[in-house]
């Protein structure tokens, strides 16, 4: 058996072997709290809950070492994750994934993000009292899938202002409308 400290997830970005390891991308938490704080009654009826953060990281299983490492690739509010599956499942050289997140302050998600998994930078997408859905990568069907940057980026985003909801339709390399 192989043992780590405990830890929560519900998504993974991507999963791939790299050099005999198991590598595994995905939103973790530090307990299952969010499950309790999502869906209690009073969180509900709030018109802020307090969601709890996660982060996002990358877990690499080393069965010949009998050994996990875990390594933060991004330190605030990060899940639902999505990548370009045609080109990026399963591929160790993959550069960018697109999340949902939250702006410091704000306690449920209302943020979009595209994170380059490689160096940590990301670009994000968010306006007052707007909150988006789980992010959507759809690459560009008139290219050849060679960047997960040829596409957009979809999100079914409340405007709690306005009290409706509309399609956002990001491009995905430059995270703009």
């Amino acid at each position: 058996a192989i043992f780590t400290e405990p830890f929560c997830f519900f998504h993974i970005a991507n999963s791939f072997e790299k050099d005999g390891r198991i590598i595994l991308d995905l939103s973790t938490y530090d307990n299952a709290n969010l499950l309790k704080d999502t869906f209690l009654r009073e969180n509900l009826l709030n018109l802020t809950p307090d969601v709890n953060g996660g982060k996002f990281e990358r877990l690499t299983i080393d069965i010949k070492q009998n050994k996990i490492t875990k390594k933060t690739i991004f330190n605030e509010q990060f899940d639902f994750p999505s990548i370009n599956h045609e080109l990026d499942w399963a591929n160790p050289n993959y550069s960018y994934v697109y999340g949902a997140g939250k702006n410091i302050g704000n306690n449920f998600v209302d943020k979009l993000i595209k994170l380059n998994v490689k160096t940590g930078k990301y670009l994000s997408w968010s306006k007052a009292a707007h909150y988006p859905s789980e992010p959507v990568y759809v690459p560009n069907p008139n290219l050849s899938a060679h960047s997960s940057s040829k596409g957009v980026v979809l999100s079914i985003v409340l405007n709690t202002q306005l009290k409706t909801s509309f399609l956002l339709i990001l491009d995905s390399h430059s995270f703009k409308e």
